[in-house]
């Protein structure tokens, strides 16, 4: 004997959940995608305007290369050290770490977080060029922080998505 008539229905609280959430979604993933933007920038911001406890040790590193090392080290010493003094450790100012700028830029669909540092010789601490005493000594690089952020900014965004989309019931 054929089985006939039976109707499978779906239940009217999910099918109301599925359509909460798709009319919904667009507008609470952009306020939530924006708000997550401007955290990143804050957690963001803290990193790169921290100081290491550490100060280098001496001699001071600039480069592994010797003739780089002379180089550096002649020119610290004629344009840092106080003329007729022996030299001794840098004085930090706090100007580099205030000088750390981050840009958030969030639309509904895109996000950028720019980060800018226009004080001398941040590229050698903190930068591109960040010089092996600097390193050790526990600051920060750039390029490894961006590439962490990244990769946590893309996670953020996943958790944001599932959280909005898959309700709690």
């Amino acid at each position: 004997m054929a089985i006939t008539g039976i109707n499978i229905q779906i239940d009217s609280d999910v099918l109301a959940a599925v359509a909460y959430t798709a009319n919904n979604a667009p507008g609470l993933m952009a306020t939530a995608y924006k708000r997550q933007i401007r955290s990143l920038r804050g957690r963001l911001l803290a990193r790169l305007k921290a100081y290491p406890q550490n100060v280098p040790n001496l001699p001071f590193i600039w480069s592994y290369d010797p003739v780089k090392q002379a180089r550096a080290r002649r020119w610290y010493f004629a344009n840092k050290v106080p003329k007729g003094s022996k030299g001794g450790r840098y004085q930090r100012t706090g100007k580099l770490a205030e000088a750390w700028n981050v840009v958030a830029t969030a639309s509904d669909y895109s996000g950028i977080l720019a980060i800018e540092n226009d004080a001398p010789g941040a590229i050698y601490v903190q930068g591109e060029y960040q010089v092996p005493s600097h390193y050790d000594t526990g600051w920060e690089n750039i390029n490894d922080l961006a590439s962490e952020f990244q990769e946590q900014a893309s996670n953020e965004v996943m958790q944001i998505w599932f959280t909005i989309t898959i309700p709690k019931g």
